[in-house]
């Protein structure tokens, strides 16, 4: 007969002790943002759309790579430093060899990649950049089109660098809204030694339509 009472007397306890486990909660600072490093700009070449057709989750279509080259800090990066000052140079001599030559037929600004190594900048026109890697005809985008305006994007590509290195990509990620952004969650395999860290990198980033195909920008986590 005494235990409702017993209760009554250990419930005010029982509450008081969930409220400083609550503060003590609700006090806990946020953990730090995990680090972020910038991995490549991908511009990728692609060929005539094959449309699939409609199945019963929407509108397939495959969006095949035709190739492409990239350009990051992790890539080959002795070879980019190089190649970026010496080129850097060799370009400059000769702008300034065209300047004050004054040659009518050939704008200075428009004066086309000098190396093979050369691509065009993705924001500055008429700038170029050293390639540091090439994207290989492998692959396509298998594309899912929803009637809701969704689009899905698989991609599977093939990078090989400038110092022979073979990486195999996948991106996947969903296009929401009139921004034209796809969101993509990327993952590599590589058995190359230099590239070996790509195997466990959490890699993300955003890919866009261009003129030629679709202008990746990616980054990893860091920690």
């Amino acid at each position: 007969m005494r235990l409702p009472h017993l209760l009554l007397s250990i419930i005010p306890t029982l509450l008081g002790t969930g409220t400083v486990f609550a503060a003590e909660a609700g006090s806990a600072e946020n953990p730090a943002p995990p680090g972020v490093a910038f991995l490549y700009n991908a511009n990728i070449t692609v060929g005539l759309t094959v449309d699939v057709g409609a199945i019963p989750a929407g509108n397939v279509s495959v969006i095949p790579v035709i190739g492409g080259a990239l350009v990051g800090p992790k890539f080959s990066g002795n070879i980019f430093f190089s190649l970026y000052l010496a080129l850097s140079f060799f370009t400059f001599l000769t702008l300034t060899y065209l300047t004050y030559l004054h040659v009518p037929s050939l704008n200075p600004r428009q004066v086309p990649p000098l190396s093979s190594h050369l691509i065009p900048h993705p924001k500055h026109t008429g700038s170029y950049l050293p390639r540091i890697g090439k994207i290989l005809a492998i692959g396509a985008d298998w594309g899912l089109s929803t009637s809701a305006g969704y689009y899905y994007s698989d991609m599977r590509a093939q990078i090989r660098t400038m110092d022979g290195a073979n990486i195999y990509v996948q991106m996947a990620g969903l296009m929401q809204g009139n921004n034209g952004l796809i969101y993509v969650r990327t993952t590599f395999q590589t058995g190359h030694k230099d590239y070996w860290w790509l195997n466990y990198a959490f890699a993300f980033g955003t890919m866009k339509a261009s003129g030629t195909g679709f202008v990746v920008d990616m980054w990893h986590l860091t920690s």
